[in-house]
């Protein structure tokens, strides 16, 4: 399904998925998401690709305003 999709879309396909699973709700489909320790490892090695990090990008916000 995924690979016929450019990656933008792709990209955005994973975070839905992602999303309904975190917060027990269907798909578009009305299909229940629950995805296995695997498949959320997968996900998160494939977001951490193309998505940049903002956890990071926040630590060195708030030493340059300390500053």
């Amino acid at each position: 399904m995924l690979k016929s999709l450019p990656p933008s879309q792709q990209t955005t396909q994973l975070i839905k998925r992602l999303q309904c699973h975190a917060l027990s709700i269907p798909d578009d489909a009305g299909n229940v998401v629950d995805l296995d320790n695997g498949r959320l490892r997968a996900i998160e090695i494939l977001l951490r690709k193309v998505l940049p990090d903002l956890s990071a990008d926040a630590g060195t916000r708030e030493d340059a305003e300390e500053g």
